[in-house]
């Protein structure tokens, strides 16, 4: 695994985007190496739960210098073949219901009440947002509600291995393809 990253602090960007591929190469392997400590912690949980927190520090910075160079060299996708696949793309911002009584009185008002609570009357705020978004959209101002900026995610994906299929060669196929090793180019 590559170290020079380490010296790295999250907010670094790398030169080139040709660098990432190490980065995406060590990030996989630390992925594995918290798997495995997750798999071993079922057997020991003493000190396990440290390293896996630790591994994820070192992912998570692995992940944040990655999507700085994506930006730094305005680069949404790079694939890196045999290796994998870098993107980020922007999380539209999610309404935050900072005052739920007053937006829930607010669509209450409105008869919506139905849409956001349920039976045992908690507030269901993923709905509520739902309902927030709506009526913002038509201009309404919805008490106790703030638009949360929007955020810019970083998607890996690792290519799988595969086995290389095994093929039965016919033996007039195998003949030929002697006869074709035989020939002088």
């Amino acid at each position: 695994m590559n170290r020079e990253f380490e010296s790295m602090d999250m907010e670094h960007a790398l030169d080139s985007v040709f660098e990432i591929e190490e980065l995406l190469s060590d990030l996989k392997s630390v992925n594995e190496k918290i798997q495995f400590y997750k798999d071993l912690k079922k057997f020991r949980a003493d000190c396990v739960s440290e390293k896996i927190e630790e591994c994820s520090v070192t992912a998570e910075k692995l992940r944040k210098i990655i999507h700085n160079t994506l930006s730094k060299h305005d680069e949404k996708t790079l694939d890196f073949p045999g290796i994998g696949k870098v993107s980020r793309r922007v999380a539209k911002g999610k309404w935050h219901v900072n005052d739920t009584n007053a937006a829930a009185d607010y669509f209450e008002n409105k008869g919506l009440r139905d849409s956001f609570i349920t039976t045992k009357e908690s507030i269901n705020l993923r709905n509520l947002s739902k309902i927030v978004e709506s009526h913002r959209s038509q201009g309404e101002t919805i008490p106790g509600t703030v638009l949360g900026q929007d955020k810019e995610s970083l998607s890996v994906t690792f290519e799988v291995e595969r086995a290389i299929p095994k093929t039965h060669v016919h033996e007039d196929k195998q003949d030929a393809s002697e006869e074709l090793n035989k020939l002088e180019l």
